[in-house]
């Protein structure tokens, strides 16, 4: 279904309608699609913070219409977004000698690993191959899997770094339902090991995989056998006693299959089962550390370690690649850049240009980013635009995405697309460095094609001769301190049309201000 097709009723009229469900920090009028600023608008350059000396992205990303398992279902219309963070893994479904082969729900698998490491991490799991064995020549092995058969399977098979492999099997010797072998455990090559099912007291059946029991075995993998955060005792250190963690042993909360999916999974906005939304959910990880001024492992969170370098002690750092395409932030092109509050300042890759600093857009030259490993197949190309080229602008286009993994803000009857594309603020910038806060004055849910489900543009006026524009991510009032931006296009002077667009937003924006000050 075209996304126009949803806004019908509401273009019919032909006027700016007040939102049907207002962002919790803006209160602006809601348009369909975008009309140009003006005859000189142009792109804005996106370009390194000038008070924190630093740009101002945690990660880079874009928005692909390939799930990121293989065989998942490609969405035409909303897309999937990954990360210039990520870990490559290679899956390989096993059959044992006499048994098999393995029933793995890989989709299912990426999908909740992705909640749970983008939404708090930034960090994109995608399969990049897989294959089906056999037990065989090159490894044999009976089901269920013992630890000699998985060293075996890993000397013989592992792609090796930075390619993380993964083993589908019917069942495992200890009767779990994953095993890992970490990097620096000293058991042979590292690898995953995921079961169907575990055994249940005769004469019950055999119990079916959990959900996230693929993402658990990868934050093992990730964070190299240790659960940073509260640890439980020796000899057990990979499992947090948090049940609320991703690296809680058996007593971990887990989605519970009660129809909410992924809305379930991860911090810092979680649905939970016949329950409110609460600040903070299911399957977190860590960007926080417990103690500060402890020791090992106290002084680092959970992500901090898994992005860790390998002279910092983990060994699964390889395996872990980073890319920062700061040209993402240049043109709306289903390429953004993000501001993500919670990696603010954590060491080492978690955040490209760490220390504390907002998106920044400024009167410069564009480049396109390289789209080589892309896929926008699905959604239409922007059309041709220059650079702005005006010596000073008023009034700025934010291009917003709405996604499926990184984005969890909320409404008040929970997780809101709305709320989603108005996660930011913006804050306009002189050339003498004096700012001004953004007027927001319409918001374009419709965004720029009606191809996408995810696109967003809302309009803000400058009070100033602005020069530059700070873009960062809203915490609080429901939103959860993550927005990406695809691009910022500006304008000196609007076109008449427009203009009287944006006065009735100017209008709708006090009446709504006025009200609220009566309640």
């Amino acid at each position: 279904m075209e996304k126009r097709a949803l806004f019908a009723g509401a273009l019919a009229l032909g006027c700016v309608l007040p939102a049907a469900a207002q962002a919790t920090h803006l209160s602006l009028p809601q348009s369909g699609s975008r009309p140009a600023l003006g005859a000189d608008e142009g792109y804005l350059d996106y370009a390194a913070d000038p008070v924190a000396a630093r740009f101002g992205d945690e990660w880079t990303g874009w928005l692909d219409g390939r799930h990121p398992a293989l065989q998942g279902p490609r969405d035409p219309e909303f897309g999937y977004d990954r990360s210039d963070h990520f870990v490559g893994v290679q899956t390989t479904t096993l059959t044992g000698a006499g048994g098999g082969p393995a029933l793995p729900n890989i989709p299912r698998d990426f999908d909740v690993a992705n909640r749970a490491f983008v939404l708090q991490g930034g960090l994109s799991i995608v399969e990049t191959a897989h294959r089906d064995v056999s037990s065989g020549a090159a490894a044999a092995f009976t089901f269920p899997l013992d630890v000699a058969e998985e060293m075996g399977i890993t000397a013989s098979l592992n792609a090796g770094a930075p390619t993380l492999d993964v083993y589908y099997g019917t069942s495992l010797d200890s009767n779990a339902f994953g095993e890992t072998i970490a990097p620096s455990q000293g058991l042979g090559a590292p690898a995953v090991f995921v079961a169907d099912s575990q055994a249940a007291p005769p004469p019950l059946p055999p119990i079916p995989v959990r959900p996230d029991t693929f993402a658990h075995e990868i934050a093992h993998f990730a964070t190299d056998a240790r659960a940073i955060h509260d640890e439980n005792p020796t000899p057990d250190q990979p499992h947090s006693a948090d049940a609320f963690n991703l690296l809680a042993g058996a007593n971990r909360q887990i989605p519970s299959g009660g129809g909410l999916g992924l809305l379930e999974i991860g911090p810092p906005l979680s649905l939970t089962p016949g329950g409110p939304v609460l600040a903070g959910g299911k399957d977190q990880l860590t960007t926080i550390p417990d103690d500060p001024a402890g020791t090992f492992p106290a002084n680092a969170s959970q992500i901090e370690r898994i992005f860790s370098s390998a002279g910092a002690g983990n060994g699964a750092a390889p395996f872990v690649q980073t890319q920062d395409r700061d040209a993402a932030g240049h043109r709306v092109d289903w390429d953004f850049v993000t501001d993500h509050l919670a990696l603010e300042g954590i060491a080492n890759r978690a955040d490209n240009h760490p220390g504390p600093d907002s998106l920044y857009f400024e009167i410069g030259f564009t480049t396109p980013a390289d789209h080589g490993a892309h896929d926008h197949a699905d959604w239409e190309a922007f059309s041709v635009l220059g650079d702005y080229a005006g010596p000073f602008f008023r009034t700025v286009d934010v291009f917003s995405l709405d996604l499926r993994y990184s984005d969890q803000d909320v409404g008040p009857f929970g997780v809101s697309p709305i709320e989603v594309r108005l996660d930011y603020d913006v804050l306009f910038r002189a050339a003498d460095g004096s700012t001004a806060p953004g007027i927001p004055v319409a918001f374009f849910e419709l965004g720029w094609t009606d191809s996408s489900m995810a696109d967003a543009v809302v309009r803000w006026l400058s009070p100033i001769d602005a020069v530059g524009v700070f873009v960062f991510a809203h915490d609080g009032d429901g939103h959860d301190g993550i927005a990406q931006i695809d691009a910022v296009i500006a304008s000196q002077v609007p076109e008449p049309a427009t203009a009287l667009l944006l006065l009735l937003g100017i209008a709708g924006l006090a009446a709504v201000r006025r009200a609220g000050a009566r309640v």
